[in-house]
């Protein structure tokens, strides 16, 4: 099931959602290329098979909440709404108190984090940390998309680069786009395909912390 909100969707394969919208591919570019330079290299801690994994550069942390707070809104409301739909058979005063997206704070780690993805790199089926993960399209050459046909492989399952979330009750891929923007439940297991041209695919990954405010 799709539900089309606009300028973002909800993907419901299952009970849990993806969120898909669309981000400033300019700013989160700069962001990418100056964490390459002056950012910290991955020594081992994430789950990709991939060489060049940095932590972003300190000092764009503010205008990175300020992108990525709208997609957090939007996917905390549609996730509220959800799960109150769902206590709609429980007596009102049986329910436990739903919060608002006003009563939550959130915060982002120590992320986010960068891969430059090359030929035969990939990022095995994994979790993460937090209440909801984020993976950001950065920058996707065409010459992936078309590998269909540029590097045809005898297989009924022809997946290059693809981004795939599985669960206990089956699995979604996509063909992911620059400029996309996944949001889903960090609970929810995924991995991303290898692809076989040469060129680099950059994108960004980050987990959301969610409390509730104080007083």
């Amino acid at each position: 099931m799709l539900i089309d909100k606009g300028d973002h969707r909800f993907i419901h394969p299952w009970g849990m959602p993806i969120y898909q919208g669309e981000i400033d591919v300019d700013f989160f570019q700069s962001l990418a290329e100056r964490t390459r330079e002056i950012g910290t290299r991955d020594q081992g801690s994430l789950a990709g098979n991939i060489k060049d994994q940095f932590m972003a550069a300190r000092g764009s942390e503010e205008e990175t909440i300020k992108r990525l707070t709208p997609h957090i809104i939007n996917y905390l409301k549609h996730e509220f709404e959800r799960v109150d739909q769902l206590q709609s058979f429980v007596k009102t005063e049986l329910r436990p108190p739903m919060p608002s997206v006003d009563d939550m704070d959130f915060d982002f780690g120590n992320g986010p984090w960068f891969n430059f993805m090359r030929k035969g790199e990939f990022n095995p089926l994994h979790a993460h940390n937090g209440q909801i993960s984020g993976i950001i399209m950065i920058k996707v050459p065409k010459e992936i998309e078309n590998e269909y046909y540029t590097h045809p492989v005898d297989t009924n399952v022809r997946c290059p680069g693809y981004l795939e979330w599985v669960s206990d009750t089956g699995s979604h891929k996509v063909v992911p786009k620059e400029g996309d923007i996944y949001l889903f439940d960090a609970r929810l297991r995924h991995l991303v395909y290898p692809f076989e041209s040469d060129v680099e695919r950059i994108t960004s990954s980050f987990n959301v912390f969610t409390s509730l405010k104080d007083g």
